[in-house]
């Protein structure tokens, strides 16, 4: 599809996942998968399926296109934004390195 005119403001949201299987997960960095350098990452967490999500705080990204992030939860999910007017022409999703995932375990 290709859209013309003013230029909207983007919100783009993975779908949720438990990142280590029967365990709770914190992540502590991301990286967005979009051709704009101003968009923000939020992350999403909850316990269980019935519970409501709790985002987090709206992070930019470093000049590595790392995102800082502080997430703890058993299920995860994650926002990106790009501001109206922000010039962008792809949102892929979001990386988050195996290495920015530590196991909880079980509680």
């Amino acid at each position: 599809v290709t859209f013309d005119g003013t230029v909207e403001a983007a919100t783009v949201e993975t779908t949720e996942a438990q990142l280590i299987e029967g365990h709770r997960a914190s992540v502590t960095s991301g990286f967005i998968l979009a051709d704009n350098a101003n968009a923000t990452l939020t992350s999403g967490v909850r316990e269980r399926q019935g519970d409501s999500v709790t985002y987090g705080t709206e992070t930019s990204q470093q000049a590595s296109g790392e995102v800082p992030l502080l997430a703890s939860g058993r299920y995860h999910r994650f926002r990106v934004k790009i501001a109206a007017g922000e010039s962008w022409n792809h949102i892929q999703g979001v990386e988050i390195p195996s290495d920015a995932v530590a196991d909880e375990g079980i509680v």
